[in-house]
């Protein structure tokens, strides 16, 4: 197998500063990165898009950064996110589960989803929805197996189009139309 395996930590540094992905994620990664030599395939490439600060220590990260098929590739302007993730085979949400993560509706899904991409995340209960597209995994065995089972689909074009597809019926002006309408649908009852 050969794939480059996308992590984007974050979409800006406001993000970063706000959500401290960094903190969140590195717990996951790691433990996927750097679990039993051997069972991590080194033919995957791990790309970690995004700034690395906020209370990440270089110790925690020279584990990481000492192996070779893991690269730091920094912070990126959001108009090169697209790009970024066009260049990934498969896209990661890694989030460690606890009780702010359980609330959470990662936005970055539905970029990995507009872009095609096949997504393995944590099983974050917002995700299930997703679960004909977005492959949920609870450990690090869990990810690499979903990792490796996403790789193929990374390039078809049925599942490309059906990821695409639920990114589309899931935009903001979709979402403000739905409000509208039950606001409007409870006036109506009230009147």
């Amino acid at each position: 197998l050969f794939g480059v395996i996308c992590l984007a930590a974050t979409l800006s540094d406001f993000f970063l500063v706000r959500m401290r992905s960094w903190e969140r994620v590195l717990g996951a990664i790691a433990g996927i990165l750097l679990i039993a030599p051997g069972i991590t395939p080194t033919l995957l490439g791990f790309a970690l898009v995004g700034p690395v600060s906020y209370g990440v220590s270089d110790g925690d990260l020279a584990a990481l950064r000492g192996l070779p098929n893991v690269h730091f590739i920094g912070s990126v302007p959001h108009e090169e996110v697209p790009a970024v993730i066009d260049a990934c085979d498969v896209c990661l949400i890694p989030y460690r589960l606890n009780e702010q993560t359980r609330h959470v509706n990662p936005l970055k899904v539905y970029e990995y989803l507009a872009g095609g991409k096949p997504v393995v995340a944590t099983p974050l209960p917002e995700l299930s929805q997703f679960a004909n597209a977005v492959r949920l995994a609870g450990d690090a065995a869990g990810f690499i197996a979903a990792i490796e089972a996403s790789l193929p689909e990374a390039a078809d074009p049925l599942a490309q189009a059906l990821r695409r597809a639920l990114a589309a019926a899931n935009t903001w002006d979709l979402r403000v139309a739905r409000m509208i309408e039950l606001v409007d649908d409870a006036l109506k009852c009230k009147a």
